[in-house]
């Protein structure tokens, strides 16, 4: 059976809070920003093999980030962080 990627990341993108503890994803992103968040919306979870590839769109006071991660069942990675 195939899987709707497309479906299931519009799904996870609309109902990613209702599974992912946002005080945890938030502590993450400031350490990756290096600025205290304000605010946090996904704009991408991608499946992969192991678990999603998911973009954190972070608001500070100062200035916005892209923070890209995998995530899965163990553990958080943090790939890049870019700044907007």
């Amino acid at each position: 059976m195939n899987i709707q990627t497309k479906q299931l990341e519009e799904l996870l993108l609309a109902n990613w809070t209702k599974f992912i503890n946002i005080r945890e994803l938030t502590n993450f992103a400031t350490i990756q920003c290096n600025n205290p968040v304000k605010k946090i919306t996904l704009s991408r979870f991608e499946l992969l093999n192991d678990g999603f590839l998911v973009w954190a769109e972070c608001h500070t006071n100062c200035d916005n980030y892209t923070v890209e991660f995998t995530i899965n069942n163990r553990e958080i990675k943090h790939l890049k962080t870019l700044k907007s």
